[in-house]
């Protein structure tokens, strides 16, 4: 079953409905090492600083990696200050 695009029209079709007016200029990955080619394949991009997710404990490191995609034909994300 693999090598038929099921995984990419999984991913797609959530991108498609982020599309649509909101706020949101882009969808976020967290993604395992092995993977990261694949999803750099579909277009999302490795965010190379660490990110950190914020718990009801405080605010943790990203055990794996992070990726963006740009919505709308927005321009990449750009960090301002300590938050996206």
């Amino acid at each position: 079953m693999r090598r038929r695009g099921f995984a990419a029209r999984l991913i797609g079709h959530p991108l498609e409905h982020l599309t649509t007016p909101s706020d949101s200029t882009f969808a976020l990955l967290f993604c395992l090492p092995r993977l990261l080619g694949y999803y750099r394949s579909l277009g999302w991009e490795d965010i190379r600083e660490d990110v950190f997710i914020k718990q009801p404990g405080g605010e943790i490191l990203s055990p794996v990696r992070a990726m963006m995609i740009p919505l709308r034909g927005a321009p990449v994300a750009t960090r301002s200050g300590s938050a996206w």
